[in-house]
């Protein structure tokens, strides 16, 4: 696992909690579709954040689908329920 500032520190980004989540870490930085790879593909996700924006207003989508924010006291507020095994779709 690797511990992932959502805003890089050189965007701004602090070692907050509501700035830093765990990945694994292939999916951190070592294979061609990686957050730092693909940083598009991270902002929509949540997973990279803009220098003039706030992590704790940006949502993250976790990868079982549900969508959150992170809050300052290590608690997320869930926005978007985890998708049923129904909704689901081939990849």
């Amino acid at each position: 696992m690797a511990l992932h500032h959502r805003k890089l520190k050189s965007r701004g980004g602090q070692d907050t909690v509501v700035n830093l989540v765990w990945v694994h870490h292939g999916c951190h930085n070592m294979k061609t579709d990686s957050i730092h790879f693909q940083p598009k593909v991270a902002e929509k996700l949540g997973y990279m954040v803009h220098s003039w924006a706030d992590p704790a207003e940006v949502p993250l989508i976790r990868a079982d689908g549900s969508v959150v924010l992170l809050k300052e006291d290590g608690m997320v507020t869930l926005i978007t329920e985890a998708h049923n095994e129904s909704d689901n779709y081939s990849r």
